[in-house]
């Protein structure tokens, strides 16, 4: 079976998202990112709502910094484009 041109043209031909989907992924990836990092913030600085949160859950208010580097990390390799992947399947786990 031989292939026609046309037939390879469109084997070589790219598929692109729109523009509109590009920018929803990013403002999805910048409100998602935010809250991470607002998140952070809340668990470095450890203000009276997060320290009843932790007391709520029976979680020690001494992993609040741990888990806040954790999280920052997470989500600086979920921002880099490389290691998105695995920051996404580390926030979500």
């Amino acid at each position: 079976m031989q292939s026609t041109p046309e037939g390879q043209m469109a084997m070589t031909q790219e598929i692109r998202p729109s523009i509109g989907r590009i920018r929803t992924g990013w403002v999805i990836t910048g409100l998602l990112a935010a809250f991470f990092v607002f998140d952070v913030i809340g668990k470095l600085l450890k203000p009276t709502q997060v320290v009843e949160a932790f007391a709520r859950t029976g979680w020690p208010i001494e992993l609040s910094v741990t888990i806040g580097v954790i999280l920052l990390a997470c989500t600086v390799l979920y921002l880099l484009h490389r290691t998105a992947m695995l920051g996404s399947v580390l926030l979500t786990g």
